[in-house]
């Protein structure tokens, strides 16, 4: 029993890893690193961040107790997406340096 749980655990990892919509662009990102893409990253995250808080204040004034879920997911992606954007800017930063140097 243990076994197959951990086994399902594993597969809802990997199918987050290669599906889930952030985890797909810190792919991108990661690959082919540019400013549009850092600032992109910005500005989803802060957007993200704002939907959270906009929900949270709309469960504060009574709306379905069910959406603290989709705030949790919300705040987590925001909160990912906008530390993605000084690390893309790092990831840049190398890349250039790299084709600098060669």
């Amino acid at each position: 029993m243990i076994h197959l749980v951990f086994m399902l655990t594993a597969r809802v990892y990997y199918w987050l890893q290669d599906h889930a919509p952030t985890n797909r662009w810190i792919a991108r990102l990661r690959a082919n690193p540019s400013l549009k893409g850092c600032a992109a990253s910005l500005v989803l995250g802060l957007a993200c961040l704002a939907a959270a808080g906009t929900l949270s204040t709309l469960i504060a004034h009574g709306a379905p107790g069910v959406l603290n879920l989709a705030v949790l997911l919300l705040a987590f992606d925001g909160i990912k997406l906008v530390l993605l954007a000084p690390a893309g800017v790092v990831w840049l930063v190398r890349s250039r340096v790299a084709r600098a140097r060669a």
